[in-house]
C-alpha cells in the first residue's frame, strides 16, 4: 500500500535516475486519463426450487465483456448502463484498466485512504463504487474516477403487486373502468344510476378525489384516453375533458354506441349500426371503416382495445379490439394494420379466426381484460369472483393465447370481485381496480421497471 504523495516520489526518483544519461532522452507526459474499462468472467448465483420444491442455488457464469463500461470524462464516473444480472459476485472481479500515456493506476481502499496499484490478476470488490486514480508519468497531475458496477437487485422476471388502500367508493360499484392519462389514473364507476368519477396521481394510488361532474348510467364503460385528453360518450353525445373536471361537448350526432380506443392518430368506436368507425379529427366527424368478414363476429362486450407498434416500420402500427359476445365460448379478436406514412395503403379489419376446440385460443373470461404491456398483449378475467394466479399472453397478436406464470397476478387479492377494470400506465405499471371488495392493486414486471442510464457521451 502506498500514499498518493510516496508514488509521486518515486517516479521523481525514477526520472532523476534516468535522466544521468547523457545519451537517452525520455519524455514523461503531463497527462493521462482513464480509456478503457471491462470485466472478465462473473460468478452469477441463481436460485432455484428442486424437483422437490426445496430452494437450491447453483453458480453459472457470464462474460464481463458482453456489458459495455461508459467513462464520463467530464464527471470522472465509470458505469455499465446494462446492468449485471441478478446474483452476479461483484465482490470478486477481475477487471481490465487502460489509462493515456501509459499512467499508473491505483485502487483506492474501502477502510482507508491508502492506495494499492491496480493488477488484471487481482480480484477488486465492486459490491459498492471505487475510487481509481490514474497518475501520470511525470508524476505532476492525476485524476480520480468514481467506478460504478451496476447489478440488477431484482429477477428480470418478478412480477412485484402493492396493494393500494381499499377505496369503499369503488367497492358498491356495479361497474367500473381505470384509465390511465399521463401523470393520473382515473376511475369512472356507476351505481346504476350514474356515472361518476375519481382521480388519483399515478405516484400515488392510495388516495382517490371524487371530481364535481357526472354522467349517465352506462357512460363509465365509454371513457378513454388519447392526445393528452379524455373522452366519453356519454348518452350519445361525445365528449372530451383535460383534467377530468371540465369536459366540452366535441359532437352529438355521432350515432356511436361505444367508444373503443384511440391510436396514434385515429379514435375507434362501434356504430349503432354495429361497424367500426374511426376518426381522425378527435371525434368530430366519423368514417365505416372496412371489415373482412361479418359484423357478428364483433364483440358486444368487455370491450378492450390495445395498440402494438410494428418493429420493422415506424410509420404502421397495429391496433386489435378484444371483446366478448353472448354465444360464443371463445373472445372475439380484430386486428387491422395502421399505415401513417406518406404514400399509406387502407388496410381492413381482420378478424382473427379461432375455432372452438382451438386450445390455445382466448376463453371469454368474465371481466375480460386485454391490453398491450411488455410488446406483447396480455389478458385475464376473474373465475368466480377471484383473479386466477397469471395472465395469458399472446406473442403474435392475438392469434394464439398461452398462461405465464412469469406474468403473476397480486395472489393476495380478495375473494368477492364483481367486477374489475385494468390499465397500464407510461411507467409500466398494471392498475387493477375492483368492485365489490374495493381493492386497488398496481404492480409491474420488474425488467420494465429498470432505469436506463444516460451514455450520450463518449467513451
Amino acid at each position: 500500500m502506498a500514499s498518493l504523495a510516496a508514488v509521486c516520489a518515486a517516479l521523481l526518483t525514477l526520472a532523476s535516475c534516468l535522466g544521468s544519461n547523457d545519451e537517452v532522452n525520455y519524455v514523461y507526459y503531463d497527462d493521462t486519463a482513464i480509456t478503457e474499462f471491462s470485466l472478465g468472467s462473473l460468478n452469477v448465483y441463481v436460485h432455484t426450487k428442486s424437483s422437490t420444491g426445496s430452494d437450491s442455488v447453483y453458480v453459472t457464469t457470464v462474460s464481463g465483456s458482453n456489458y459495455d463500461f461508459y467513462i464520463d470524462q467530464s464527471k470522472n464516473e465509470i458505469y455499465n448502463v446494462d446492468s449485471l444480472p441478478y446474483g452476479t459476485d461483484a465482490a470478486h472481479v477481475l477487471a481490465t484498466i487502460s489509462s493515456k500515456n501509459s499512467g499508473l493506476i491505483y485502487i483506492k481502499s474501502l477502510k482507508s485512504d491508502s492506495l494499492s496499484y491496480y493488477s488484471s490478476t487481482d480480484s477488486i470488490d465492486f459490491s459498492q463504487p471505487r475510487t481509481i486514480e490514474v497518475v501520470s508519468q511525470s508524476a505532476a497531475y492525476y485524476r480520480k474516477y468514481t467506478v460504478k458496477v451496476n447489478v440488477h437487485q431484482q429477477k428480470e422476471d418478478d412480477f412485484a403487486w402493492s396493494r393500494m388502500a381499499v377505496q369503499q367508493d369503488f367497492a358498491g360499484m356495479s361497474g367500473i373502468k381505470a384509465v390511465a392519462k399521463g401523470d393520473s389514473l382515473f376511475v369512472f364507476g356507476t351505481d346504476g344510476n350514474t356515472t361518476t368519477a375519481f382521480v388519483t396521481a399515478r405516484a400515488d394510488g392510495q388516495h382517490f378525489a371524487k371530481l364535481p361532474v357526472s354522467f349517465t348510467a352506462g357512460a363509465y364503460a365509454n371513457a378513454i384516453a388519447g392526445h393528452g385528453k379524455l373522452y366519453m360518450l356519454d348518452g350519445g353525445v361525445l365528449k372530451s375533458s383535460a383534467d377530468g373536471a371540465t369536459w366540452t361537448t366535441v359532437t352529438t350526432n355521432a350515432a356511436l354506441t361505444h367508444l373503443v380506443g384511440y391510436g396514434t392518430k385515429e379514435m375507434y368506436a362501434l356504430s349503432e349500426t354495429g361497424r367500426i368507425m374511426s376518426s381522425a379529427d378527435g371525434g368530430a366527424t366519423w368514417k365505416a371503416d372496412e371489415l373482412d368478414d361479418n359484423t357478428s363476429l364483433l364483440p358486444t362486450a368487455n370491450l378492450n382495445f390495445a395498440l402494438l407498434p410494428l418493429k420493422t416500420n415506424d410509420e404502421m402500427e397495429r391496433v386489435l379490439l378484444t371483446g366478448t359476445r353472448t354465444g360464443s365460448a371463445n373472445a372475439l379478436v380484430w386486428s387491422k394494420i395502421v399505415d401513417y406514412s406518406a404514400t399509406a395503403t387502407a388496410y381492413p379489419w381482420t378478424f382473427v379466426d379461432a375455432a372452438e376446440d382451438n386450445r390455445y385460443s382466448l376463453q371469454a373470461l368474465s371481466n375480460l381484460q386485454v391490453m398491450c404491456y411488455g410488446n406483447q398483449l396480455v389478458a385475464f378475467g376473474t373465475d368466480n369472483g377471484t383473479l386466477p394466479a397469471s395472465m395469458s399472453v399472446s406473442p403474435d397478436q392475438g392469434i394464439t393465447w398461452r398462461t405465464d406464470s412469469v406474468y403473476a397476478l397480486p395472489a393476495q387479492a380478495q375473494s368477492g370481485i364483481r367486477v374489475l377494470s385494468a390499465t397500464a400506465d407510461a411507467d409500466n405499471f398494471v392498475w387493477v381496480v375492483c368492485t365489490g371488495t374495493g381493492e386497488v392493486w398496481r404492480g409491474r414486471l420488474s425488467q420494465l421497471g429498470w432505469k436506463k442510464e444516460n451514455d450520450s457521451f463518449l467513451k
